[in-house]
């Protein structure tokens, strides 16, 4: 009886042997196969986001590949419809950047034309300011962290470097980002006379308009 029994339970331990390993042999195929087709497959919320990341190279954007991150730019980058024809894309080469958030974010305008699509940069009519009282404008693209409100179709944009900087504002305007509005910033430290401690304090002046 007793033997039976021994028998009984030698066959139960080979059967669950064979059960085991069967599925540890099989689970890391399963879980492989799965984790390829997650790094093949987009996760851009947009097909125009897709087709602007696999051509970046030609429109040259992210050129510093060795900080580009596909799943933060998959999370940040946006596609906002202002019309029947056209779009502004947010693509979003890192998401942070030296000022924070938004820092190396691109504006692209994609137009459905007659003859085809067109996609290019949005520059900004922009004010470079001298303290000798000139004011020149120039375009460029706008730099410092980003921030673009769809409803308003307004651009904002600050930076702050060595104590000094700048926000600027702009809107939406005959393709391009117009300037609305642009402020300097000064960020010192000074001792609280009640604590005796070194705080921040920030002053700004309103250049433009």
């Amino acid at each position: 009886m007793i033997e039976i029994q021994q028998l009984v339970s030698l066959f139960f331990q080979f059967l669950a042997s064979i059960i085991i390993g069967t599925s540890v042999a099989k689970n890391p195929v399963g879980i492989n196969e799965r984790m390829a087709s997650a790094d093949t497959k987009s996760k851009y919320k947009d097909e125009k986001l897709e087709y602007i990341y696999k051509n970046r190279s030609n429109f040259q954007l992210c050129n510093e590949e060795r900080y580009f991150s596909k799943s933060q730019s998959e999370q940040y980058s946006q596609v906002y419809q202002i019309s029947d024809t056209k779009y502004i894309i947010k693509f979003a080469c890192n998401a942070i950047g030296y000022y924070g958030r938004g820092q190396n974010d691109v504006y692209l305008l994609y137009s459905i034309r007659d003859n085809g699509i067109d996609i290019g940069y949005i520059y900004a009519r922009s004010l470079i300011y001298f303290n000798n009282g000139l004011r020149i404008w120039s375009y460029r693209l706008p730099y410092g962290a980003k921030n673009f409100d769809p409803e308003t179709l307004t651009l904002r944009a600050s930076a702050v470097k060595n104590g000094k900087g700048h926000e600027e504002e702009y809107v939406f305007e005959n393709d391009e980002f117009k300037l609305t509005k642009y402020t300097e910033l000064s960020i010192r430290r000074r001792i609280n006379t009640e604590t005796q401690q070194y705080e921040l304090v920030q002053e700004s002046e309103d250049i433009y308009p």
